[in-house]
Parts: structure tokens; C-alpha cells; sequence
């Protein structure tokens, strides 16, 4: 599992807990005072490390080197990730967008303005949501990703 400890007005860790009863703080990008993981998947987690509410940054990390990286800044959220470290994303335009390997890739909509992934699968499947001509939200899934 992974979240985050801490008070928002003193600051936050980004924190995983394992099966195996052991859990720890991840490490923070530039020792940002704000963190928070918000999926995991093998060995990466996704989440953001904000130096306040309005300047942050989407991260990816690498549990098992114990590593943050920053994901490109052409995206607005990360909800899920995969055990090889692709993320289910959000892009500034309100696009669906997949990230692999800090390349995205941004997903079709239903010809609608808006789409968001919120699930990934092993084999990058994404499930989600997108706006259709009418602005009508319907459930999605994105194959061949």
C-alpha cells in the first residue's frame, strides 16, 4: 500500500507499506516538504511532490533503487501504475494519457473535449472515462496502448 504521513500544514512523506510487515518514507525530489504516493505496482509507485499547493511536480518511483523521478510536465495527474513502471495519466488539456519510459502518449476520447484513465493493466490496458460530441461521460477502455 502507499499514501502519505504527516500534517499538510508541516509537511508530508510520501510512504509505502509492505506485506511483509515493513514500510518507510520514499524518497522525496529535492526535499520538497510535500509528498504523497497515490498507486503501486511491483516495484514503482506514482504520486507528486509539491513545494506548495500550486508548484509541484508528478513522480515516479523506483522502489527497488530507491529513486524519484520527475514525469513530464505536460501532465495534470497520475492515477495508476504498472509493475513496469508505465503510468495511467491526466494531461493539462484534460486528455487521457499513458507514460512509458517519460514518453506520453496521449489517448483518444469519445470525440468529446475531456478523457481521464484511472486503471492500467500489465499489458497496458488502460479503463477510464471519456466525453463523447455531446459532453456525455462514458466509461472506456483504451486496448493497444
Amino acid at each position: 500500500m502507499v499514501g502519505d504521513v504527516g500534517a499538510f500544514d508541516e509537511g508530508t512523506h510520501a510512504y509505502t507499506w509492505r506485506p511483509d510487515d515493513s514500510h518507510g518514507k520514499l524518497p522525496k525530489l529535492d526535499d520538497r516538504p510535500l509528498s504523497a504516493a497515490e498507486d503501486i505496482s511491483g516495484h514503482y509507485a506514482v504520486g507528486f511532490s509539491d513545494l506548495d499547493v500550486e508548484n509541484g511536480s508528478l513522480v515516479l518511483w523506483n522502489l527497488e533503487k530507491n529513486t524519484v523521478e520527475v514525469l513530464p510536465s505536460q501532465l495534470k495527474s497520475t492515477h495508476a501504475v504498472n509493475s513496469s513502471g508505465h503510468a495511467a495519466a491526466g494531461t493539462q488539456e484534460g486528455k487521457a494519457a499513458l507514460v512509458r519510459n517519460g514518453e506520453v502518449t496521449e489517448l483518444p476520447t469519445l470525440g468529446g473535449d475531456s478523457a481521464t484513465a484511472y486503471t492500467l493493466s500489465e499489458q497496458d490496458v488502460a479503463a477510464g472515462q471519456s466525453d463523447d460530441e455531446a459532453g456525455n461521460g462514458h466509461a472506456v477502455v483504451w486496448n493497444g496502448c
